[in-house]
This record gives structure tokens, C-alpha cells and sequence, in this order.
């Protein structure tokens, strides 16, 4: 392998310390460098070539713990592995708390942002800065300031906590559909059109809902909506029920 050592470390951070293969890290396994295009078929010594991958993944070698001498295997050999070992280690253990350092000055940046929502009255309490440490996993800290920001417009700083729930409800919805789930915004939408029918009772089962819109398109929703409050409901009756009695008979499944 042509990679000098700064080179490897430096993919190594690219790749989070992590096989690409098989998501093992540091020390559990001891990590190479391996050419995604083999060198004898073309592959270039380039980083868009290179990724990281452990001792047993590129080698092919199985589970083999590293204190167990493969016959042929040279003391040498050995003893480089885990000198290599050992620096691979103290390399992730620096990079986890880059990382760290970075999070905290990230998330003292966003409590200054949020105060500076609020006249720089309030700043966020320590469950506060621990959703911000859970949002960070997901989403960019351009996306929580946004977050920050519609909270502050739709709710008053007289009620913090409320605008604070605001603000994490907007940001599990951004991670939501940032991970390819979209049942929110479809709840948020059947919702509505639910509870503004001309007649009725708005009463209906939130968690329910949201549950069908995962599982249901929204047109089907609407529809078994629309047939339920087509119907003459009794007294000891109520929409959401003839509203489950319509989407049962629409799809088959067995709600109620």
C-alpha cells in the first residue's frame, strides 16, 4: 500500500473510524486501507479509491483475534499489527473528542441563538441542550436555527414551554422526512380535513391517525373521511368510529 500514514489517518476520519464493510471500530477490529477498484484492475491511489475496511474484511482472513498467530505469520508482523493497533486506538479515541468539543461549542452557539429569540431573557434548560445533542444527529444547525426561528414566530416568548415543544415538533418532523418519512405532513393534512368538516365532532384518535397515515395513502384517508361524514350519525355513535367503519370496509383490514 502506497498511502503514507497521515494519508491512512486522514481516511480513516473521513470514514468515522468505521469499516465500510462491516461497521466494526476501534479496538474491537484494526483498520487498513482498501482500494474500492483493485490496483491490478486500474484502481488509482486517489481517496475517491480508498476506503477504510478492518484487518479481517480486506484481507479475507475471518474472524481470527489478533493475539492468535496465524501459521507463517512472523513475531514481526505481529508486533507491528499491534503497534498499528495501539496507534489506531489513541487515533479514534482523539477523534471522538474532536468531535465532542465540537458538539459542545455547537450546541453553546444555538443556546446563544435561541436567547437571542427571546430578548436574551431565556436560554435552554440542561433537557433542552440534550434534544439539541439528539436534533445534531440528524439535522445541520442551519436546519435547528430555522426550527428556532418558526417556533419563535408562531409561539410567544410568555410561553416558553410551549414554544420550546413547538420547536421539537418541528424538528422531528424535519428528520422525518429527511429519512424518507412523510406521514407526518399527510397526518397534519388529514388531520385537518377531518376536524373542519361542516358537521360533527372533531373528536378523533391522534396516535391512531398518524398510525393509518403511514400505512395508508392520503387519498384513502380522505375518502373514507368523506364517507363517514356522509352518513347520519346516532347519538351514541361518533364520526372517527363510522370514519374507521369506512376505512375497514375500503381496505379489507380489521381497525376497530
Amino acid at each position: 500500500m502506497t498511502v503514507s500514514k497521515s494519508s491512512r489517518f486522514e481516511i480513516f476520519k473521513r470514514d468515522r473510524f468505521t469499516c465500510q464493510y462491516c461497521g466494526r471500530q476501534p479496538p474491537q477490529v484494526i483498520l487498513e486501507i482498501d482500494h474500492v477498484v483493485p490496483s491490478s484492475k486500474g484502481g488509482l491511489e486517489n481517496t475517491n479509491n480508498l476506503v477504510t475496511a478492518c484487518f479481517d474484511c480486506n484481507r479475507g482472513k475471518g474472524a481470527i483475534p489478533l493475539g492468535v498467530q496465524k501459521i507463517g505469520e512472523s513475531r514481526r508482523e505481529e508486533i507491528e499489527l499491534f503497534r498499528e493497533k495501539q496507534e489506531q486506538v489513541e487515533a479514534y479515541e482523539k477523534f471522538l473528542l474532536e468531535q465532542k468539543e465540537a458538539e459542545a461549542k455547537t450546541i453553546q452557539e444555538l443556546n446563544e441563538y435561541w436567547s437571542s429569540l427571546c430578548d436574551n431573557k431565556y436560554v435552554l434548560s440542561e433537557k433542552g441542550l440534550l434534544s439539541l445533542s439528539k436534533f445534531l444527529k440528524g439535522l445541520v444547525p442551519l436546519e435547528i436555527k430555522e426550527a428556532m426561528d418558526i417556533a419563535a414566530n408562531r409561539v410567544s416568548q410568555d410561553n416558553m414551554a410551549s414554544r420550546f415543544k413547538y420547536f421539537c415538533g418541528v424538528c422531528y418532523n424535519k428528520i422525518r422526512e429527511k429519512s424518507g418519512d412523510t406521514s407526518w405532513r399527510t397526518f397534519k393534512e388529514v388531520q385537518r380535513y377531518f376536524v373542519n368538516k361542516p358537521v360533527g365532532s372533531g373528536y378523533h384518535k391522534g396516535d391512531q391517525l398518524h398510525e393509518f397515515c403511514r400505512v395508508y395513502p392520503k387519498e384513502l384517508l380522505i375518502r373514507a373521511i368523506d364517507i363517514a361524514f356522509g352518513k347520519r350519525i346516532s347519538p351514541n355513535s361518533s364520526y372517527w368510529r363510522a370514519f374507521c367503519e369506512a376505512l375497514e370496509a375500503l381496505t379489507g383490514d380489521e381497525i376497530l
